[in-house]
């Protein structure tokens, strides 16, 4: 009898293996040092290859980024003398009609140009005061 109890117990008995998985994840344009080191060793230049690749996407996009840096900054400038060759252009409509006794369109005329430039400077200021705060929240 004492054999079938042995028996018995080896039958319910059963193996314990476990299975470990492991994921390394990294951002950046380059891999970390050891990966870098697996590529050389899979073929010599590939670690040299790859950093020149990261090398030349950051220049690319450095100059795009340039690019719409300067192109902003020339539409700006732009907009800016096409407002104050209109406000000009404005004023001295609105000179004029005060010159020929039409006071009430003349004064629209020269104030007005004024009063939108103003507005609108206030306006841009409140924004951008409005973005910095939700920026350093």
């Amino acid at each position: 009898m004492a054999k079938k109890k042995k028996q018995k117990n080896k039958k319910h008995h059963k193996d314990q293996r476990s299975i470990t998985a492991v994921a390394a994840s990294f951002s950046g344009p380059l891999p970390p040092p050891s990966i870098l080191h697996g590529y050389e060793n899979i073929q010599p230049g590939f670690a040299e290859r790859i950093i020149k690749m990261a090398e030349s996407q950051a220049e690319h996009r450095q100059g795009l980024e340039k690019s719409v840096v300067n192109s902003n900054i020339e539409n700006e400038r732009k907009g800016m003398w096409f407002a104050f060759i209109l406000t000009i252009v404005l004023m001295g409509l609105g000179f004029y009609l005060i010159i020929d006794d039409k006071s009430t369109a003349g004064y629209f005329a020269v104030f007005g140009p004024v009063v939108f430039h103003t507005s609108n400077f206030i306006y841009n200021k409140r924004r951008e005061e409005r973005s910095l705060d939700k920026n350093g929240e």
